[in-house]
């Protein structure tokens, strides 16, 4: 699988995830299925693909096992302290339960005596930080999905096109969440539209840049790719158990439906 042909799609799967949500009226259920679909598949391919082919080209499973550590502590303190997945702040939620998902208290939004949210200069500031921060942390994960390709493909010029393929399949069906979580978080927090698109182009060129410089400074196979892989594939578990999976166990509607698209994830890699 060619780098030409990686970098091109990931930089379309965050560019027209972000546009859906302008585009498409999007439903609670629908973001519950896909996250659990790819919960399984990233998953499954840290495991049964990524993992493995570190530990070959470490020749040593216990670095491979260090390397995969570090990604998941590494991805649980991106995700603790900048909320990197925030999936559905701004996308107006039509769930069986009738409820409206779409609108969420921003942080420091205190209400005045008249019951109204605080005032407007404090309020714009707090959803502003809101989205930067989440801004800054979907960028650093997006750098690692961007050497987790890099490395994948690397791996696959010489042993085959598998690694690279799945890691670019999980990049591109988790991609888009990112960009609607970040685009709906500025909508929430009344971002104009141009803002929102000049901010989801500058998002959509993260992984493709970094796709590009991992694979140049990347030889292919050896030490460091061994050590990208692993990490990759701590982040991939980490995502899959600490916030993807979780999904299926939280909401109590819907559970065979949720439980029979991360199967159908796991079985997919």
């Amino acid at each position: 699988m060619a780098i030409g042909i990686s970098v091109p799609l990931t930089l379309l799967a965050a560019w027209f995830g972000g546009r859906f949500h302008a585009l498409v009226a999007n439903t609670h259920l629908r973001v519950q299925t896909m996250l659990s679909f790819v919960g399984g598949l990233m998953l499954g391919m840290a495991l049964l693909h990524l993992l493995p082919h570190a530990a070959v080209q470490l020749v040593s499973l216990d670095r491979a096992i260090y390397g995969m550590l570090c990604g998941i502590v590494g991805t649980f303190l991106l995700m603790r302290f900048l909320h990197v997945h925030s999936h559905e702040p701004g996308i107006a939620c039509a769930d069986t339960d009738g409820h409206d998902h779409s609108r969420e208290r921003v942080p420091g939004e205190d209400a005045d005596d008249s019951g109204h949210a605080g005032g407007q200069t404090s309020s714009s500031r707090a959803a502003r930080l809101r989205w930067v921060t989440l801004l800054t942390g979907l960028g650093l994960h997006s750098v690692v999905d961007g050497v987790a390709i890099a490395s994948a493909v690397r791996l696959a010029d010489s042993h085959g096109g598998w690694p690279g393929l799945g890691v670019l399949i999980v990049v591109l069906l988790h991609k888009p969440l990112d960009a609607v979580s970040l685009t709906g978080t500025m909508a929430v927090g009344g971002e104009s539209a141009s803002r929102r698109k000049l901010v989801n182009l500058a998002f959509a060129f993260i992984t493709p840049t970094s796709t590009i410089i991992a694979y140049a400074g990347l030889a292919a196979g050896g030490a460091a790719a061994g050590f990208a892989l692993a990490i990759a594939a701590g982040a991939f578990v980490c995502v899959a158990l600490a916030d993807l999976m979780p999904e299926v166990q939280f909401h109590s509607h819907h559970r065979l439906r949720l439980a029979l698209a991360l199967l159908a994830g796991v079985s997919l890699a």
